[in-house]
């Protein structure tokens, strides 16, 4: 499969605005002042990030709230563990 991404070139961190594969499954990423969400138009779902102090993802929770994966990270701050949790999406 492949996928297209169509990324911001004025921020200063890089940011994905859009993606879309040959499918034509859409995905925009939404920010704030950093990344907050990601909403697929095909599948009509919102993924909301969730975040810890030095700012590393930890959670993901899906349209009702629901936690559908989490992330653990080692005390240096390297991705360790991803535990998924559900499927609501």
């Amino acid at each position: 499969m492949v996928i297209c991404y169509n990324v911001n070139p004025e921020a200063v961190l890089s940011q994905v605005l859009f993606s879309a594969t040959e499918q034509d499954n859409q995905c925009w990423y939404i920010y704030v002042l950093g990344l907050i969400g990601q909403e697929d138009s095909t599948r009509n779902y919102l993924l909301t990030y969730h975040f810890d102090l030095r700012g590393s993802t930890v959670a993901l929770t899906g349209n009702s709230g629901q936690v559908i994966g989490r992330f653990c990270y080692d005390p240096a701050g390297l991705f360790a563990v991803q535990f998924e949790l559900g499927t609501e999406v």
